[in-house]
């Protein structure tokens, strides 16, 4: 590591100044392998400058802090950069953290201090994955959430403690107490009360910041934002290596590509850089330029986690809307495949493959959330999916269907395949046994009683319960997630072909996934 950095100090090109004025300073805490010695060694045989490296060495070792802060009181230069000896950071990202610290002191670093922090995202393809699922570090984020009608009038502690139950109500309160949760709010001036402000040189900004002990009271009103610094648990996801991916189609518009099932395809609660798009924007894929490294690729479409298949990704938000737009207009013609329970109407051939007759389900969609309570949470839409079975295996009685959304409803093929009795073999919502399965509906799926919309909401709740461990987190105190399987991620739902509907329109197809062979 020590020569890595050497090597690239003395030869990088991108900062001429770096090149020629930099300095090295080991810490050796008491280390017992003779680090000092062969640091000393390894500056002669650089022939470095004098005092380019030196070398701090403690009897006993003091720590990690003790090191830390010895070497900083020890460092000459106008910016210092912090690399443990784990091999986890990359030298060649120098320049990205000088050029992000520059920018915050505007090259002023004794008049405005700053501080640049890198990530570690680089290594998810080495020990972040483990048997198959892939996993991130835990961090800290400033998240701002935008108050919500429901809320209104609500004390924070209230909407934090039913709303975002990662942390009991006394958790939170604590964790006001630190400062770690505070709330925005936009003030009501008037025209003449702005002026005056203007006149007596006061800030312009309407917006006061309510902390601890006055946010105990506080009412939430229209506008306000609850800032909340979160100590970052992100769930587990599938494991993906950025070779395996199947890139579909790629111009200097879209990116076209497979996804892989049990991983988001954009950033949402709990998954951040285990979201694909930010997959795709740190590991690459196959075939990219390096001038795309630092391009913001934007997700076009939904596809639910668990569902693999077609992801189309704009190069420039222009060509995101032009896609957007048309997928909306549903001038976009959807293909999924799954595999289901039982033998699907009208495949004529056990055991062999053969496109069965057309079999149209026009079940209204029920969704709900639990949060929200049954007047606010039941969401009832129209929505059509035209089906066919494809191919039956006797032997398992489960078929290859394959399907037509008219409509992008939530869980929409889920749902109608549910409905019809012939449910995804693995659906881990609507299958047999499952929370959502027909057989607790009653005759009507569409039809949500009290009793069912209760039962429904305190099974939401053990299955919380069932994805934390007893174990807390030493940092935040927030319950860690419980180990999760690989299988437990997959589903047999994939988008197999999206393609516009005009005669020289685009026309976008996968492979045909591996469990179809049955």
């Amino acid at each position: 590591m020590l020569q890595e950095a050497i090597s690239y100090l003395e030869t990088q090109t991108e900062n001429v100044k770096l090149q020629k004025s930099f300095e090295i300073i080991i810490v050796d805490d008491g280390s017992k392998d003779d680090t000092s010695s062969y640091a000393i060694k390894l500056a002669k045989e650089f022939d470095l400058p004098p005092h380019t490296l030196r070398v701090i060495k403690f009897e006993k070792n003091r720590g990690k802090g003790g090191a830390v802060t010895h070497g900083v009181q020890c460092a000459r230069g106008s910016y210092i950069i912090f690399a443990d000896a784990d091999g986890a950071s990359q030298f060649s990202d120098v320049s990205k953290l000088l050029k992000a610290i520059q920018n915050l002191d505007h090259k002023k670093p004794l008049e405005n201090p700053a501080v640049a922090i890198g990530s570690r995202a680089h290594m998810v393809n080495t020990d972040a994955i483990i048997s198959g699922i892939r996993h991130v570090e835990p961090y800290f984020q400033l998240i701002k959430t935008t108050v919500k009608s429901r809320w209104l009038n609500r004390s924070v502690l209230d909407v934090l403690s039913t709303e975002f139950r990662s942390f009991s109500m006394s958790q939170y309160r604590g964790r006001m107490e630190k400062d770690e949760i505070s709330v925005l709010h936009r003030q009501k001036l008037t025209k003449k009360e702005r002026k005056e402000r203007c006149k007596d040189n006061e800030r312009r900004d309407d917006r006061v910041v309510i902390r601890y002990p006055e946010i105990l009271k506080y009412k939430m009103s229209d506008n306000d934002v609850i800032e909340r610094l979160e100590h970052i648990h992100e769930r587990s996801v599938c494991a993906t290596r950025s070779e395996e991916i199947e890139v579909i189609h790629e111009d200097d518009e879209v990116l076209v590509v497979s996804k892989p099932s049990g991983i988001p395809i954009h950033p949402v609660q709990n998954y951040y850089y285990n979201s694909f798009v930010q997959i795709l924007q740190i590991e690459g894929w196959p075939g990219r330029k390096e001038y795309l490294k630092d391009m913001q690729l934007r997700p076009c479409h939904r596809l639910d986690k668990l569902t693999s298949g077609i992801c189309i990704f704009a190069k420039s938000a222009e060509a995101a809307r032009k896609i957007q737009i048309e997928i909306q207009n549903r001038t976009v013609q959807k293909v999924y495949l799954a595999r289901v329970k039982g033998k699907f109407p009208g495949i004529v051939h056990t055991n062999q493959s053969g496109l069965g007759r057309n079999i149209e389900c026009c079940d209204d969609i029920v969704v709900f959330d639990t949060k929200k309570g049954k007047q606010d949470g039941v969401m009832k839409k129209s929505a059509t999916t035209i089906f066919r079975g494809v191919k039956y295996s006797e032997k398992l009685d489960e078929s290859i269907v394959m399907c037509w959304p008219k409509t992008g409803r939530t869980h929409q093929i889920r749902i109608h395949l549910r409905n019809m009795r012939y449910p995804i073999v693995n659906d881990p919502l609507y299958g047999l046994n499952r929370l959502m399965c027909l057989e607790d509906t009653g005759d009507d799926p569409s039809n949500i009683s009290d009793e069912y919309f209760e039962r429904i909401k305190k099974q939401a709740a053990e299955k919380r319960s069932e994805a934390e461990s007893s174990e807390s987190c030493q940092i935040c105190e927030g319950k860690l997630y419980t180990q999760i399987e690989k299988e437990d991620l997959i589903m047999y739902l994939h988008a197999y072909k999206y393609q516009l509907d005009t005669e020289n329109g685009w026309h976008y197809q996968t492979k045909w996934p591996e469990w179809c062979n049955i």
